[in-house]
C-alpha cells in the first residue's frame, strides 16, 4: 500500500460516484455524467438527446436465435444475390460521440 502525506489541517473527501441501473431508465443525464457513472451489470446504457435508456441484455438462447437467423438469411443470400444487398450486424460495445453532432445526415 501506498502511503499519503497530507498538509496539516487538510481534510480527505470521499467521492460519490453516481452508479446507473434500471430505475434510471429516462433520467436525464450529462454526457459527463454518463461517462463518469458505474453501471449496474446485465444492462445496456445510451444517452440519447439527453436521456438515460436502460435495456437488459438478452441471454445467451436469444443470441443462438439471432445466429441461427443470420446463418438462414446467409445462405438465402448466397441462392439469391439480387434479393439481398446486405446482412447487418450489432454491436456490443459503448461509443461516445461529442454532443454538438448535428443528427440530420
Amino acid at each position: 500500500m501506498g502511503s499519503y502525506k497530507m498538509e496539516p489541517g487538510a481534510m480527505l473527501m470521499a467521492i460519490d460516484r453516481l452508479r446507473i441501473g434500471p430505475a434510471d431508465h429516462g433520467r436525464r443525464m450529462t454526457l459527463e455524467e454518463f461517462r463518469e457513472a458505474d453501471e449496474v451489470f446485465g444492462y445496456r446504457y445510451e444517452l440519447a438527446r439527453g436521456a438515460l435508456e436502460v435495456a437488459e441484455i438478452p441471454e445467451d438462447s436469444h443470441g443462438q436465435v439471432i445466429h441461427n437467423l443470420h446463418e438462414l438469411f446467409s445462405l438465402y443470400r448466397v441462392r439469391y444475390p439480387e434479393l439481398i444487398r446486405r446482412i447487418a450486424h450489432a454491436a456490443n460495445i459503448r461509443v461516445v460521440a461529442p454532443e454538438d453532432i448535428d443528427d440530420q445526415d
